[in-house]
């Protein structure tokens, strides 16, 4: 017994993921909480990349009108803030396209946003080939959707938005595992869209209307820090039980020994 006193602390080590995030959602109990607009499907699905968890999968509709969901992120962003996180997991589904992609995340500071001015800052892919990574930059003589990067089909990607509210800027980082880093930055600094001296309360996603019908983009684990920028990584229910399961066998074998 004494010996798996020992393992408890590490227990509750990894369930405490990463601290000072709070979770909006991970779609382990469904989509319950969103309120999802028209033309837009938004459900709850397998992992597509074969992991055991539930996800939730977001799609247009046959309408020809852009499509959205949105949600309350449980707490607030200050007007006053320097620096706060939003992180979260998407992956783009491996089917043939058309048009390919243009949807979008990000934070707004209306409690009910659904039109794309409602955003304050956003990220998304879009097109087809190559899939493009748009991050919004308010004001850019080049343009206010400016191209970041690219994007590939079939896999996970973590992606961190850290939003600086008093200044009304915002730098997105993207990466396919573990903490981001400074190598990780796609853009840095950019203007907000929603300038306003407001707090922000929601995240909004957004497909616009020349996205290819049905094409899904699947998300999981939603998380915010309202008070730092915060580039932990937010680890899958499968790998805290296999660390815990490696700790226990551990203790065990050494107990043995």
């Amino acid at each position: 017994m004494k010996t798996i006193y020992l393992v408890l602390p590490s227990l509750f080590t990894l369930e405490c993921v990463s601290a000072a995030f709070l979770k909006i959602d991970d779609f382990e109990s469904g989509v319950g909480g969103w309120t999802v607009g028209s033309n837009t499907t938004f459900a709850a699905a397998s992992d597509p990349g074969g992991g055991s968890n539930q996800v939730a999968a977001l799609s247009l509709g046959t309408g020809g009108d852009a499509g959205n969901v949105f949600r309350s992120l449980g707490t607030t962003i200050s007007s006053t803030s320097t620096a706060a996180t939003i992180f979260y997991r998407f992956y783009l589904e491996s089917t043939p396209l058309i048009n390919g992609y243009n949807h979008f995340t990000g934070l707004s500071k209306e409690s009910s946003p659904t039109d794309w001015a409602d955003f304050t800052s956003y990220m998304g892919p879009r097109d087809e080939s190559p899939i493009d990574v748009i991050a919004r930059d308010e004001g850019n003589p080049g343009g206010s959707l400016q191209n970041v990067g690219t994007l590939t089909q079939g896999q996970w990607y973590n992606a961190w938005i850290v939003v600086n509210n008093l200044a009304d800027t915002t730098d997105y980082y993207l990466n396919t595992g573990g903490d981001a880093t400074g190598g990780d930055v796609v853009a840095s600094g950019f203007s907000n869209r929603d300038a306003s001296d407001r707090d922000i309360v929601s995240l909004l996603m957004k497909i616009g209307p020349n996205a290819d019908d049905g094409l899904i983009v699947y998300f999981d684990d939603v998380y915010v820090d309202p008070l730092q920028e915060n580039l932990t990584v937010i680890p899958e229910p499968s790998s805290i039980v296999l660390s815990l399961l490696g700790l226990l066998v551990a203790v065990l074998y050494r107990r043995r020994i």
